[in-house]
C-alpha cells in the first residue's frame, strides 16, 4: 500500500491509495485458496480497510481481487489533520472468509497550503513528478525535466541573463546549477522569471543540519525549483531523508 502521490495540499479536495495484492514466491503468508483462475469468487477476494493510525479512523473499506495490483482507492482528505509530518496508515485485510489476515503499513503527507512557489508530486502508481507554480496556473503538470549541470565558473558565475536564456532556448526544461543563493540570487531570480526549472543543489553540505535549512529556506518560495539534490553516489547505506524533514 503507497499513497497515489508523495503528497497532498489542503487545497486538494480527495486523497487516494494504491493496494496492491500481488501473490510472491519470496515473502508473506500463504494464500490457501490456490486454485486461483482469474474469475472473481467468494475464495479470491482479499477484503481490506485502511485506516488512520492516530485514532483508528477508517478512511477505505473495500476489497480487491488477489494476484493483481494498481488497484486506486481514493478518500476524503478532509478526514486527515494537515501536517508538517507524514500520517502514519495502516490496512488490515483477510480472505472473505476471514483467515489468514495481512497488514501493510504506509504513510502519506497531507501538507498546509503554500501560498508561494512551486509544489512538486511523485507519482507512486505511474511514476514521475507533476509540477505546480505560478507559470502553471496552479495546475499540477507532468513535468519530465531534460537538461544539464551547471557550472559557476565559466558559467553562472557571470550572473548573464543572456547566458541562462541562450540554455532555455536550445528547447531544455530543466537545469542543476552547482552554485548556491548566496552566490547567484540574480541567476536563480531569472529562471523562476522564464520558468526553467531547477534542481537545488544541497551536496555541499547534506549532512549538516544547520546547513541545510539555510539552503532550503533560500530556495523553498522559488517558482522554478522541482527538487533537492542531497547525495548521489554514496557507498553502502543512503543517507536518511528524516535529515531533511524538519527543514
Amino acid at each position: 500500500m503507497k499513497p497515489r502521490y508523495s503528497l497532498y495540499l489542503t487545497s486538494d479536495k480527495q486523497g487516494e491509495v494504491i493496494v496492491n495484492a500481488a501473490f510472491s514466491q519470496y515473502h508473506g503468508a500463504p494464500w490457501n485458496n490456490s486454485n486461483f483462475t482469474g474469475t472473481p469468487g467468494r475464495s479470491e477476494w482479499l477484503v481490506f480497510s485502511v485506516h488512520l493510525v492516530e485514532n483508528d479512523d477508517v478512511i477505505v473499506a473495500n476489497k480487491v481481487i488477489v494476484n493483481n495490483t494498481g488497484n486506486i482507492f481514493a478518500f476524503d482528505l478532509s478526514r486527515l489533520k494537515p501536517s508538517l509530518k507524514p500520517i502514519q496508515l495502516v490496512l488490515y485485510g483477510a480472505p472473505e472468509g476471514g483467515h489468514p489476515t495481512w497488514t501493510a503499513t504506509t504513510s502519506v503527507y497531507y501538507l498546509p497550503e503554500k501560498e508561494k512557489g512551486s509544489v512538486t508530486k511523485l507519482d507512486n502508481l505511474n511514476g514521475g513528478m507533476w509540477f505546480r507554480n505560478a507559470a502553471s496556473g496552479g495546475q499540477f503538470k507532468p513535468l519530465l525535466a531534460w537538461g544539464f549541470y551547471s557550472s559557476y565558473d565559466g558559467f553562472l558565475r557571470n550572473n548573464s541573463t543572456s547566458e541562462i536564456q541562450h540554455y532555455a532556448d536550445l528547447g531544455l526544461n530543466a537545469i542543476t546549477p552547482l552554485t548556491i543563493y548566496r552566490d547567484s540570487a540574480a541567476a536563480f531570480s531569472y529562471m523562476d522569471s522564464i520558468d526553467l526549472k531547477f534542481m537545488y543543489n544541497l551536496r555541499e553540505g547534506y549532512k549538516n543540519l544547520s546547513y541545510v535549512r539555510e539552503q532550503v529556506t533560500a530556495a523553498r518560495n522559488a517558482e522554478a525549483v522541482f527538487a533537492y539534490w542531497s547525495a548521489d553516489e554514496y557507498v553502502c547505506t543512503p543517507p536518511s531523508l528524516e535529515l531533511f524533514q524538519s527543514c
